[in-house]
């Protein structure tokens, strides 16, 4: 597969996603993919990356689903759209985007290393929640077909874990102007910001924090998820002073007579 694969480039098979379905209300493979080269190219600017890079890494991102190796182990695409990327010679950083942009695929999994990779792996995933959302499938109960709870879940983690001073409204407005040309898609950002926030909700009760303390910072729907560590660490320290209680309780009354 693997030597057979390689008589095409990665990019020449990229027409043929025009050919593929991504979603009956969504359109092609290849329509997600001009979606996905608008985001990440906007999110490697506000990174300070070369949105030219994001924009290649994007454009291949999927383009190894097409290939023999991948459609007979479907486990490896990423890895092998990696591969075949340095084999065409692309630049190292596009080749290493296309297959961490798959990253985190699982609780506790690796990161996306550079701002070209992080570009592209945040771009996927927000823009998938903004497509399904924005059709009307959002995750219920115990359904996520689409495995969004996964998505928004590395989308806070990169932003926190590799310190990314991007806020998230932002972030969810430009994945929402990637699908302006998809009719039928709805804006409906403060679901998913609100969706992204119980995802921090659950993230940071697993890490220890009580629940007052999680809902001290998320009351605020706090917009940089990378100083969200910091700032919970300021709020447990300031629960064990003395005087936390009066001035919780306090603080409690002052609400109670605004309301």
């Amino acid at each position: 597969f693997f030597e057979q694969d390689r008589k095409k480039t990665l990019a020449s098979r990229v027409e043929k996603l025009r050919s593929v379905r991504y979603h009956n209300k969504l359109g092609t493979m290849a329509e997600r993919m001009d979606r996905l080269q608008f985001l990440s190219s906007r999110i490697a600017t506000m990174l300070g990356a070369d949105p030219a890079l994001a924009d290649r890494a994007a454009m291949l991102a999927k383009a190894d689903l097409l290939t023999d190796m991948v459609g007979e182990f479907p486990e490896l695409q990423g890895v092998m759209g990696r591969y075949y990327a340095e084999h065409d010679g692309e630049p190292p950083t596009v080749a290493a985007a296309i297959e961490q942009h798959y990253w985190p695929r699982f609780a506790g999994d690796a990161l996306p290393a550079g701002a070209v990779a992080q570009s592209v792996a945040l771009g996927d995933k927000l823009l998938a929640m903004a497509e399904m959302f924005g059709i009307g499938n959002a995750p219920t109960g115990e359904k996520d077909p689409f495995a969004l709870r996964r998505a928004g879940m590395g989308v806070l983690r990169i932003l926190m874990e590799k310190q990314l001073p991007l806020p998230l409204p932002p972030l969810i407005e430009i994945a929402f102007d990637a699908t302006n040309t998809v009719p039928g898609v709805k804006r409906v950002s403060e679901d998913v910001q609100t969706f992204l926030l119980e995802r921090l909700r659950a993230y940071l009760r697993e890490q220890g924090y009580s629940a007052n303390q999680v809902d001290a910072l998320l009351s605020l729907r706090p917009s940089r998820i990378d100083l969200v560590p910091v700032q919970m660490e300021a709020i447990r320290t300031f629960a064990t002073l003395p005087e936390a209680e009066a001035l919780a309780a306090a603080n409690k009354r002052i609400g109670n007579i605004l309301r």
